[in-house]
């Protein structure tokens, strides 16, 4: 699973303004990637420019292609530009993040290591190297070198909110709350840390400081869909299912094809009783996702609520073919099977799912917001 997308996202808008030696300007354009690509192929085949300024335009332009997406050429130019000058520690460090980008993490952390090694006080490069160290799954390591980057730079917010993604993946959720703490301290305008320490919050089960810190990045940026999911997950678990069928239906108003998100609306509606809103709901997140293991999962149970055990049992078989290690619902295809007077067939499945796991989550835990497990694009700080 990669890192969060803003992180790096953030990084490189940061360091693309570092940019390159005044040689290279007029093809320094990151807000207009296009232009830059046009300016700088233009000063490349001008014949005008050798060694590190033409290293630059090379840099430069895969920038460019890096802001567009364009991976493999980013790379191709980051190639050229440390042939012609192989201390151009930008250049290993864009040429890191491209690889990041691409998931070859191997290749990103020697780039990583390479630049550290050319400016061993280049805090940021060891944020880069930390992420990639994430993706690796190599918590310990992220956060030695996260750590690194705050003991060159201790006002980088960016750092501490880092490094708390590395300590939730430890299942440390306190030092990730310190950190991220920090972070707003640091920058109490940045929305997005509000929202991963509601989101910690909400993992140590402390629904309360996750709704209040949920609250404050919605009011810093009210467009975030995620947000509203969010906080309706945390108001669901206090059983205030109003507020949180609100939320849900505007996280749905700004991004009407998230299915996890109609998911969730559907269990606010379940919880209320209001079986036909509810399949509704889940309904169109399998039309969305129909290989939604929990959309279909939560249709079985509502349909078997609402009285519908054929329907109820169809759909729950779906979901056991789609997520066939989940014993919970193989607990549930077995409830339905023996009302409909059919054999179970939990003896079957126990050879495929860890039942250690037992007993069973709630069903509120199963189905809602914490269902992540089944796959979501979360990790916004929690997985």
């Amino acid at each position: 699973m990669t890192t969060d997308w803003r992180f790096r996202s953030a990084l490189f808008a940061a360091l693309i303004f570092l940019s390159f030696p005044a040689a290279a300007a007029p093809c320094d354009s990151p807000r207009d990637p296009a232009a830059a690509i046009t300016d700088c192929t233009q000063s490349i085949n001008s014949g005008k420019w050798k060694g590190r300024n033409l290293a630059a335009h090379y840099g430069n332009r895969a920038n460019a292609y890096h802001e567009q997406g364009d991976n493999d050429r980013a790379i191709a130019d980051y190639n050229e530009a440390i042939r012609l000058d192989p201390e151009r520690t930008l250049a290993f460090l864009g040429r890191g993040i491209a690889f990041s980008d691409k998931g070859d993490n191997d290749r990103a952390v020697a780039d990583f290591s390479e630049v550290i090694r050319l400016d061993p006080k280049f805090a940021r490069a060891f944020l880069t190297r930390g992420l990639a160290f994430v993706d690796k799954g190599d918590n310990d390591r992220a956060i030695a070198d996260f750590s690194e980057a705050i003991r060159l730079d201790p006002k980088d917010a960016m750092a501490f909110n880092v490094r708390s993604l590395a300590y939730l993946k430890k299942g440390d959720d306190d030092h990730a709350i310190a950190d991220l703490s920090e972070a707003i301290r640091l920058d109490p305008q940045d929305a997005d840390v509000f929202k991963s320490r509601g989101l910690a919050y909400r993992k140590k089960g402390d629904f309360d400081h996750a709704i209040a810190d949920l609250s404050e990045a919605i009011r810093l940026d009210p467009k975030d869909a995620t947000s509203f999911f969010v906080r309706g997950g945390a108001l669901s678990y206090k059983g205030d299912f109003e507020r949180a069928i609100a939320d849900y239906s505007e996280a749905i108003r700004l991004d009407p094809k998230d299915a996890f998100t109609l998911v969730g609306r559907g269990h606010g509606f379940s919880y209320k009783g209001d079986f036909e809103r509810a399949i509704a709901d889940y309904t169109e997140a399998i039309r969305l996702n129909p290989k939604f293991a929990l959309a279909y999962f939560s249709r079985g149970r509502s349909y078997l609520l609402s009285g519908s055990a054929e329907k109820a049992l169809a759909d729950l078989d779906q979901a056991s073919a789609y997520a066939p290690k989940e014993a919970y619902v193989e607990l549930w295809v077995d409830i339905v099977s023996r009302r409909s007077n059919l054999p179970s067939r939990l003896e079957q499945a126990s050879s495929r799912i860890d039942m250690t796991v037992w007993p069973a989550p709630s069903p509120r835990r199963c189905t809602s917001v914490a269902a992540v497990n089944w796959s979501r694009k979360t990790t916004t700080a929690s997985s």
